[in-house]
């Protein structure tokens, strides 16, 4: 039996690797990954794929980073309230449960991640 892959992880199992990644990464990848602009990602703009995106980097926050609901509203999105993300962590989830192009577009974007560290 093989170790499970790094984008099997269960969110409740989540470690905080000893390196962590910037906010500028984690929406440069996102953003890459699901064919947005970096700075639609971060608006408070409500573009379906905007939103999508804005979903995915928190998706992917929460697997490479130990930031609470509260710090990735800061961080993440300059100011947003904790609740906002507690939304976005559900949205995220809920799509990559059920929408195959959302959830390879963030797999993409998390490996990226996970690819910088290893440079």
């Amino acid at each position: 039996m093989s170790a499970p892959d790094v984008l099997e992880l269960r969110p409740e199992r989540r470690v905080a690797p000893m390196w962590v990644p910037t906010r500028d990464l984690i929406v440069m990848e996102v953003a890459e990954a699901f064919g947005v602009p970096a700075d639609l990602v971060v608006s408070r703009r409500m573009l379906r794929e905007a939103v999508e995106a804005r979903f995915a980097c928190v998706w992917v926050a929460d697997r490479v980073t130990a930031w609470s609901s509260t710090q990735m509203g800061r961080r993440l999105f300059g100011g947003r309230d904790h609740t906002t993300i507690l939304h976005a962590r559900a949205r995220a989830e809920a799509l990559h449960a059920t929408d195959r192009e959302w959830r390879r577009a963030a797999e993409r974007a998390l490996a990226m991640v996970m690819e910088a560290f290893d440079d």
